[in-house]
Order: structure tokens, then C-alpha cells, then sequence
């Protein structure tokens, strides 16, 4: 099998999920959809803001990877 690239996109070594776990999975859109319904707290994207606003801050580590993998944007001055 020379040249043969083996690729595992489930990352199994490091996350333990395979293709059974994510067969029946929610499809990314409705994920996304849900993410933005819950962080921004009913408030508008043009009005997100810190002081007095709904919409709830982000906090975690290396959020732009996470955002760009989920195909997400939300503002940098709700991310912690």
C-alpha cells in the first residue's frame, strides 16, 4: 500500500467519537442556529454589547478556531 494516506476525521485519539456517534448527530446549520439563538439572548447582532446588553459573552480558549470550524462569527468584544 505505498502512498497510502490514512486520515481520521473523527480524531478519535483525542476526542473518542467514531461515525456511530455522530450518525444520527444534529446537522451543523440547526447547531449554529441554536448557538447564535442562545448567545445572543434575543437581542439583535447590530446591538450586542457589554454594558446593560442581553446578549451573553463567549468565554473559552481559542474561540476564533472554534468559531471558524463551527463557520461562525461573533463580536470580539464578547469574547473572552
Amino acid at each position: 500500500m505505498f502512498g497510502l494516506i490514512l486520515f481520521d476525521i473523527f480524531r478519535y485519539d483525542i476526542t473518542g467519537l467514531t461515525e456511530e456517534h455522530l450518525k444520527n448527530a444534529i446537522p451543523l446549520k440547526k447547531v449554529r442556529e441554536k448557538l447564535l439563538q442562545i448567545l445572543h439572548n434575543g437581542e439583535s447582532i447590530g446591538k450586542v454589547r457589554l454594558d446593560g446588553g442581553k446578549a451573553r459573552l463567549l468565554v473559552g480558549h481559542d474561540l476564533a478556531h472554534d468559531l471558524d470550524c463551527l463557520k461562525m462569527n461573533y463580536p470580539d468584544h464578547m469574547l473572552r
